[in-house]
């Protein structure tokens, strides 16, 4: 077997034609040929960067930035396997449930008292006195705070839906979902987020409000304007109607300043995030 000519000969590196030599580093001497200004922008570019520049908005973007870190700590708390059933799940189910249940309890006391299921009874449903049926209510009647519970009940069922449980059918996982995401719905289709989050907004802080102000036993009575004879008690409770409506107000201001005025500001998500966050609104043609 012939050997090498390369293997029986060999040269060090610095005896070939391309050496490979150690060389200290040096100063550009002509400096001053490279330090030459940079042709303008064209018109197109500039304008469309000036576009860019007013249309992000930054202030909201850094604040939503603040924000991310201390919601994913929060999740640590309630959206654990174990927490969110009992700190979030259960409450919901339990006041939805006691809630129909006293309207059910208070119905059943009306029909006792009414007679229940006596001949009286039977005549006072098909009696042809149209008085008679409008005077005696069996079923209580609706209050704002009954009828706003039961449209948060369905917003609410919306909101967890979308944030929730969508991602988990559609990207398998509902960890990336953050304020980011909601900002991203604001910029694809502003239109229906607004929507949505400001009946939100307005029926939960509303319902929340005069629930406190009733468990608490200020708020007037349901009828207290036809009721109310003596004019020091009616504006005794107009002050305290109004006094709610203020509370109300202020608060649903306050979280739609920190929701929809920096949250549906911020802009669309980037990279990869966009990608999965434009795959979870379209699933709902969003």
């Amino acid at each position: 077997m012939a050997s090498d000519y390369r293997t029986l000969n060999p040269k060090a590196s610095q005896e070939t034609l391309i050496s490979l030599l150690q060389l200290d580093p040096s100063p550009i001497d002509n400096a001053s040929l490279y330090d030459k200004d940079l042709p303008p922008l064209p018109e197109e570019a500039q304008d469309s960067g000036s576009y860019d520049s007013k249309r992000t908005p930054t202030g909201s973007t850094s604040t939503l930035g603040l924000s991310e870190p201390f919601l994913l700590m929060a999740r640590e708390l309630y959206q654990t396997p174990l927490t969110e059933p009992l700190l979030v799940a259960l409450p919901v189910v339990a006041h939805v449930t006691s809630g129909i249940a006293i309207r059910l309890l208070r119905r059943r006391q009306n029909i006792k008292r009414y007679g229940s299921e006596t001949p009286g009874m039977w005549a006072l449903h098909h009696s042809k006195s149209s008085n008679q049926k409008h005077t005696i209510k069996i079923w209580p009647p609706l209050t704002y705070i009954s009828v706003s519970g039961y449209v948060f009940v369905g917003l609410l069922a919306s909101h967890v839906g979308m944030n929730r449980i969508l991602p988990l059918v559609v990207d398998g996982d509902s960890s990336n979902i953050g304020l980011q995401f909601v900002s991203h719905g604001f910029a694809r289709h502003p239109l229906p987020p607004w929507i949505a989050y400001s009946l939100l907004l307005s029926v939960g802080v509303g319902h929340m409000v005069w629930g406190w102000a009733k468990w608490l036993n200020l708020t007037p009575p349901a009828n207290w304007k036809k009721i109310t004879v003596d004019r020091q008690l009616r504006k005794t409770r107009r002050r305290a109607w109004w006094g709610i409506q203020a509370v109300t107000v202020a608060l649903a201001a306050l979280w739609a300043a920190g929701g929809l005025g920096i949250v549906a500001r911020a802009g669309p998500a980037e990279g990869w995030l966009a990608t999965v966050y434009d795959n979870i609104y379209i699933a709902v043609g969003h």
